[in-house]
């Protein structure tokens, strides 16, 4: 995506209980920026999630 679109940033959200997609994206190079609350509904009740990023910079690293 950086170099076909020439974009800055990728950014997505995931569950805080999801530690398996958790894990992957940090080994992608993805980082924790923020927690949202109550972002999803799931069974019954409101779950938090992370926003997470990964800039150019970080991944030409």
């Amino acid at each position: 995506m950086f170099q076909i679109y020439n974009m800055h940033k990728l950014y997505l959200y995931v569950d805080v209980e999801n530690a398996a997609a958790v894990h992957i994206y940090k080994k992608l190079g993805f980082e924790t920026e923020g927690t949202i609350k109550d972002q999803f509904y799931a069974m019954g009740s409101y779950h938090d999630a992370y926003y997470m990023g990964l800039t150019r910079t970080n991944y030409d690293k």
